[in-house]
């Protein structure tokens, strides 16, 4: 008997050059008055990187991982079927950013390509709408996943939370449709939305319809973050990941990898407490990088393949959570 796998078949990530450490963003807070060092180590950050100047953006950072991304899995631009695009922070709206990368980047069979923003779980959930599509489409041999966040271009210098934490920089990975005598790569995913706090953090915040409108002040055309608990992100987590588990006939302490947003590693580490696992068994990247978004994730898979904790047959957990908000957690099996 044979299965129909979407397996992972290469992984690349791209940062802006521009690195920024702690001591920056807490003398430019200082200078206001506020500490912005206690949040900074809380969350667990180091240094973050920035895009400087006009040459980059969330596409071409996009390019740059997607042929990392491409080498490592050993394959040319013309072997791709499809390019899923995925960022909050396109570059563009008319035409589809994943068509221009198509072009940059010489994808020249890649015939399905399309945008994605689901905010923080966007390249989660891609990987698992991809997935689930090309196994009932057997035209699609290889799909080209890639998150970017040009976050920087949108954050407001006055925002404690998200000036100091929040980082530029794109990751890749190549998915494989193929045919194997076991289960490998995707195996499932799992959802929950509670859309009642969907104005707590909103961008641009007065709405593109206003964007042009010069009487509007800048600050409100930036990313808009009202202060909120999120205390129980680890609850809600731990729900859905066991849920999904529940359904495959796993336990928590199964999974040899989780991989959570990078945004905070507290609310990460109350998770696995909750699962009832060792902290040993998530990679967490967000003290190197800052926080990449939808990518931050697979910033910590690539960390993780590359100090070999993480190897074929590994099971891993990917998890997030998206403003608004909504959760999304997927089953791989590497």
């Amino acid at each position: 008997m044979k299965y129909t796998n979407t397996v992972l078949k290469g992984i690349g990530i791209y940062h802006p050059k521009n690195k920024i450490g702690n001591d920056f963003f807490i003398k430019h807070f200082k200078e206001n008055g506020r500490n912005a060092e206690k949040l900074m180590l809380k969350l667990g950050r180091k240094q973050r990187y920035l895009v400087k100047g006009s040459n980059e953006n969330a596409l071409t950072m996009a390019a740059d991982a997607s042929k990392a991304a491409l080498d490592n899995a050993g394959i040319k631009p013309d072997a791709l079927d499809m390019i899923v695009f995925v960022s909050e922070t396109p570059e563009y709206l008319v035409p589809t950013n994943a068509l221009i990368l198509r072009n940059k980047i010489g994808a020249c069979n890649a015939n399905i390509v399309y945008d994605m923003n689901a905010n923080c779980i966007g390249m989660i959930n891609s990987l698992d709408t991809t997935c689930r599509y090309i196994k009932n489409n057997s035209k699609v041999k290889h799909a080209l996943i890639v998150g970017s966040l040009f976050i920087s271009s949108m954050v407001r210098k006055d925002c404690i939370v998200t000036y100091p934490n929040i980082a530029d920089g794109s990751a890749a990975i190549i998915i494989k449709n193929t045919e194997e005598p076991y289960i490998n790569g995707f195996i499932d995913s799992e959802y929950h939305t509670d859309s009642t706090r969907y104005d707590l953090i909103m961008s641009p915040g007065c709405g593109l319809s206003n964007i042009l409108d010069s009487q509007i002040e800048e600050g409100k055309k930036k990313l808009c973050w009202v202060p909120h608990e999120v205390d129980f992100f680890s609850t809600e987590w731990k729900k859905i990941i066991v849920k999904m588990l529940n359904r495959n006939g796993l336990a928590p302490d199964d999974i040899d990898q989780y991989f959570f947003s990078q945004f905070s590693k507290p609310d990460a580490e109350a998770t696995l407490l909750k699962l009832g696992v060792g902290l040993e068994k998530q990679t967490f990247v967000g003290e190197k990088y800052g926080y990449t978004g939808c990518a931050s994730p697979f910033f910590a898979l690539n960390d993780a393949i590359k100090q070999n904790r993480v190897k074929k047959g590994s099971l891993v957990v990917f998890c997030s959570v998206g403003a608004g908000y909504s959760m999304s957690t997927v089953l791989f099996k590497i």
